[in-house]
């Protein structure tokens, strides 16, 4: 009796899964037909699903490129080309419009040619002629490409964080400023590999490293940046770097004598040693992996600081109100670290 239970619901669970499957396949399959203008031949799994959710933000970030002459858009792991073709097809709608795609297209052992597919599909599309193909390691092909010419560069090629970190260090050179860069895959096997053999800590290393030439747009299974202009460009002799806070730039000057500039043009405001301190503490709260300011509700209500953001009239659009948890909110958060730890043990 128990085994004819038992088989009775293997049986029905098996029919149950190929149907789950089946229901799958056919919503992808005409999402496909929804996303895309043409009937491409791509594998329709979870990196298709994946870059079809992302799509709204993609239509959202890359709007104000939407038909502008000589957009320059670089993708790093063209895959099958679900990402290269749909830009194409949305996104860089200019005659003048050109898509750079660079991917090792690795031989499998089953005999699949991912170049051959992806070249395929590029035909199908009908913008071939608007597309260059480059076979090989990204390390070594973006030293080939000319700096500052790339509107939008997409990362989706080595997954790990060495890999990761030198093609976003090598592609900001090549991004103009005002330019996008893409990263796939930052929450990607967050639970099953260590941090090491996946990209976020690659893409928060260069977040924090470079925070003061970036805006970080949108952070979620995909990051979003702005490259900014370069504020110390503008000025005379070039300083240790400068720093974004408000509508001011702080210049870090090598005779340790530092300034504030309205926008990083004109002349440096004066300020007082105690402003200079307050300032200089503001920028220090930034946070690994994060681009912007961290102001504390202690320092917001400190009188010193009240007065300076009075007459500077500074803006903190820009910069993150931290609430400070106190007793409270440590309590809270040890008990949530505890319980996500119990949950994992069962």
């Amino acid at each position: 009796m128990i085994r004819r239970t038992f088989l009775f619901f293997f049986f029905y669970s098996c029919i149950f899964s190929y149907a789950l499957a089946d229901t799958r396949k056919e919503q992808l399959s005409t999402q496909l037909s929804e996303y895309y203008l043409k009937h491409y031949d791509f594998t329709l799994d979870n990196t298709f699903r994946e870059f079809i959710d992302a799509i709204p933000i993609w239509n959202k970030l890359l709007s104000p490129f939407k038909g502008k002459p000589d957009i320059q858009y670089l993708e790093i792991g063209v895959n099958e080309g679900r990402s290269a073709i749909w830009t194409l097809e949305n996104i860089l709608t200019h005659p003048s419009s050109k898509l750079t795609g660079i991917d090792l297209f690795p031989e499998f052992p089953e005999g699949f040619d991912l170049k051959k597919k992806y070249l395929s599909n590029l035909k199908l599309s009908g913008f071939a002629h608007k597309a260059t193909t480059i076979k090989g390691f990204s390390q070594i092909e973006l030293r080939r490409l000319p700096l500052n010419s790339f509107d939008i560069i997409y990362i989706d090629g080595d997954h790990k964080a060495d890999g990761v970190l030198a093609d976003a260090v090598l592609s900001f050179e090549l991004l103009k400023p005002g330019g996008i860069l893409i990263f796939d895959d930052y929450l990607w096997s967050k639970e099953q590999l260590p941090e090491e053999l996946r990209p976020q800590i690659a893409i928060d290393s260069f977040i924090t490293a470079y925070r003061n030439s970036i805006e970080v747009l949108h952070r979620g299974y995909q990051v979003f940046i702005r490259k900014r202009k370069s504020y110390c460009e503008s000025l005379k002799f070039p300083p240790i770097g400068c720093t974004p806070i408000g509508q001011y730039v702080y210049v870090w000057n090598w005779n340790m004598k530092h300034e504030l500039y309205y926008q990083g043009v004109g002349e440096p405001i004066k300020i007082s040693d105690k402003e200079k301190l307050l300032i200089e503490t503001l920028i220090r709260s930034t946070k690994f992996g994060n681009d912007k300011l961290f102001l504390t509700e202690t320092m917001l209500k400190d009188e010193n600081f009240i007065k300076l953001r009075k007459r500077l009239k500074l803006d903190l659009t820009n910069i993150a109100i931290e609430q400070e948890r106190g007793f409270l909110g440590e309590l809270k958060e040890s008990l949530k670290f505890l319980l996500s730890r119990l949950r994992k043990k069962r």
